[in-house]
Parts: structure tokens; C-alpha cells; sequence
């Protein structure tokens, strides 16, 4: 598996009455995405499509921090379902580093709500309201890429998340709050993010993990081979 196909794995597509945008695991049961895709939701349950596995769950905010940090914390209702989550990383992408988004794209006209891509190339550092943003260019933002995960491709990992357009007319590209950011309001999930991909995947089990292999030689003459 690809890292954009894992990626694409670990993305949601979330819905509240007519809004739509997108959100991604970060840790086992939460979901992140920007603030202003779920404000109007309050404490009234959000749906959560994984397309995944083709189903849809619930979710309900756990944490909201307004404009200009623009950030959502969601928590799934009821059984939580297998899944993956990405890998977070604090280090700025290079100047001009292919970077890939994966998101629910949905606007007048346009509907994109089963999965669309976008590539952008990093310009450089932004800030809003002292809020460290990092600034896109040769790519088009277009309303519901909201929340999407902005994935370095160089590194693999996720250096931020995809919040505003420069135009949605246009490949002007937009902006993202970067995973500094993201860590920095949210300390625990850095750990959580940390512990998931500390365990060990299928294949990656070693056998003499938990002692020494007994020493072993095979004799020829009694073998029955």
C-alpha cells in the first residue's frame, strides 16, 4: 500500500445538515478537522462516512477552537471500527516540496463526495494572528477540501491540514495549520499518534523478542530427513 492510499484510508468524510468537508484519524477514535466544517453542529451528532469500509458512523465534538486556530477534535459514538491513523510530523516541509491532499469536495455544480485528490507545492510559512500557517501554491482549494490531511511526500507523514483557499476559482492554492500547531492544542494526541505507530504490524514481529532463541544443532545421523 501506497502512502496516498493510506491516507485516503484514514480520511472521513463528515456531514452536518447542508455543510460537508473532511476530516482524518489522528488517533484511535478521534477524528480531526477544521473548526468551522462542525461549529453550527454543536452538541448535535455529526455523520461521519469512512469510505474505507463504505459505512457511516457518528461523531460528536469533543474539542472546538475558534478562528483563527481553526481546529475540531471529534470523538466516534458507539463501537469504534478498526482503522488507521496517520502519521503526524512537526518538521516543515522543503520550499517547492510536492505536497497531497485527499478530501470530500462538494460545491455548487461540483460534488466530489465519494473521494478527490489535489497536489500542491509548499511557498512557505504564513501566519494569521500569530498562528503559524504553512502557504500552498499551484493547486485548487475548493469548499468541502476543508479538514483535509496535507501529506509531505517526501517524508510520508502529515505536516498539517488543509483550512482555507486563495481562490476556489483557481489553482492559486490556499493554506494549512501546520502539525506544530495542531500538537501544540492538542498535547495528548501527540502521544496517542505516537503510540499507535509504535505497534507492531503484522510481519514486523520478532520471534526472539522475548528471550534468547535456545542454542540448536542439527545431527545429520539422527535426522530422519
Amino acid at each position: 500500500m501506497t502512502t496516498r492510499e493510506y491516507l485516503q484510508q484514514c480520511t472521513v468524510r463528515l456531514n452536518y445538515g447542508e455543510s460537508q468537508g473532511t476530516g482524518f484519524f489522528v488517533a484511535p477514535g478521534l477524528i480531526l478537522t477544521c473548526a468551522h466544517v462542525v461549529e453550527y453542529a454543536e452538541s448535535n451528532p455529526i455523520n461521519v462516512f469512512w469510505k474505507a469500509n463504505n459505512q457511516t458512523y457518528t461523531a460528536k465534538i469533543e474539542t472546538l477552537l475558534e478562528y483563527p486556530i481553526d481546529l475540531a477534535l471529534l470523538k466516534l459514538e458507539g463501537d469504534i471500527p478498526k482503522h488507521g491513523c496517520v502519521d503526524l510530523d512537526e518538521r516543515e516541509p522543503k520550499i517547492n516540496q510536492y505536497l497531497y491532499i485527499f478530501g470530500y469536495p462538494k460545491a455548487i455544480g461540483i460534488d466530489y463526495s465519494e473521494g478527490d485528490s489535489a497536489t500542491f507545492k509548499y511557498e512557505g510559512e504564513s501566519f494569521q494572528k500569530n498562528v503559524l500557517l504553512y502557504k500552498l501554491k499551484e493547486g485548487q482549494l475548493i469548499d468541502g477540501f476543508s479538514g483535509s490531511p496535507l501529506l509531505n511526500l517526501e517524508t510520508g507523514k502529515v505536516c498539517g491540514m488543509v483550512n482555507i483557499s486563495r481562490d476556489t476559482s483557481s489553482d492559486l492554492g490556499g493554506r494549512a495549520v501546520s502539525t506544530k500547531v495542531i500538537l501544540e492544542q492538542f498535547s495528548a494526541i501527540a502521544e496517542l499518534n505516537q503510540q499507535f505507530h509504535q505497534q507492531p504490524k503484522p510481519g514486523d514481529i520478532n520471534p526472539f523478542k522475548y528471550g534468547r532463541p535456545v542454542p540448536w544443532t542439527l545431527d545429520k545421523k539422527k535426522s530422519n530427513i
